[in-house]
């Protein structure tokens, strides 16, 4: 699961945040959500114990918005997601936070009702790997299939079957399949499956976590089912995705082997 550290002293604000992320019947947990007391108190936890995202009060900042950028500079992985007040003069920290690398806020009041600030987190959390990846490989897909890309991207952390994925396109799963056949891509399985190598690669080089806590964040079974398929798909290891190239790496090998997919119909098992 994603880990999600929030600094948000007002108890409302805090409460919805807690709402958004749950689980519940209709939807998994977005990630482990811990809160931290202090300025002080995130940044050791956020050393301690590196997160996906921070969600924060612009305000409870000692050094203010250049904190966070700081935070930002130290773990580049690291997503962060404003929720405060924006209105009046206070709406010029939109500029300070738009310079230490926020897309996305959240108002306080305004539009942070739990499903709104839901769709925020999710965004936010695969964001930086979505603009990387289709960046590097959109060219591949064929401008109607780029939306199926983004989709798997943003959704790499969540259980994913090709039935869903097709829901998401709103077509039935053999004619996504034939769409991805026509175009010369990997079946809707391997997509799904380069999907999460590619987020595993954007964790172990920008969070310092190891191979078994990139697994549970995306719900491998254990280390050695992601060693086994980033081996098989992209001829690799996993230790050579830590460094800063990693997701780079991955990326090339995704590019050399789709030729080999074009002739291919069979839809492997997924795996881990």
């Amino acid at each position: 699961m994603a880990r999600i550290l929030a600094l948000l002293p007002d108890p409302a604000a805090a409460e919805r945040l807690r709402a958004a992320v749950a689980v519940n019947r209709a939807r998994a947990s977005l990630g482990e959500l811990t809160f931290a007391s202090a300025w002080g108190d995130l940044l050791r936890q956020a050393r301690a114990h590196p997160p996906d995202l921070v969600v924060f009060d612009p305000d409870a900042a000692v050094d203010g918005v250049e904190g966070f950028g700081q935070l930002r500079a130290d773990q580049p992985a690291v997503a962060l997601l404003p929720y405060g007040r924006f209105d009046g003069g206070r709406a010029r920290v939109l500029l300070r936070l738009s310079l230490v690398g926020v897309r996305d806020v959240v108002i306080r009041g305004r539009d942070d009702e739990p499903d709104a600030i839901r769709d925020r987190v999710a965004r936010s959390l695969s964001r930086r790997v979505v603009d990387t990846v289709c960046e590097r490989v959109s060219d591949l897909f064929p401008a109607p299939l780029r939306p199926l890309l983004q989709y798997l991207l943003e959704n790499a952390c969540t259980p994913l079957d090709p039935a869903r994925a097709a829901r998401s396109q709103y077509c039935h799963p053999k004619t996504l399949r034939a769409r991805l056949r026509q175009a010369g891509l990997p079946s809707l399985n391997r997509l799904i499956v380069w999907t999460r190598l590619f987020y595993a690669a954007h964790l172990l080089a920008g969070t310092g976590r190891s191979a078994e806590q990139v697994a549970r964040v995306l719900g491998y079974p254990s280390a050695a089912a992601l060693r086994a398929q980033v081996q098989r798909y992209a001829r690799t290891h996993v230790r050579e995705l830590r460094g800063p190239r990693g997701l780079e790496l991955l990326l090339e090998r995704f590019r050399a082997r789709c030729p080999a997919d074009r002739s291919s119909a069979a839809e492997p098992a997924l795996e881990g």
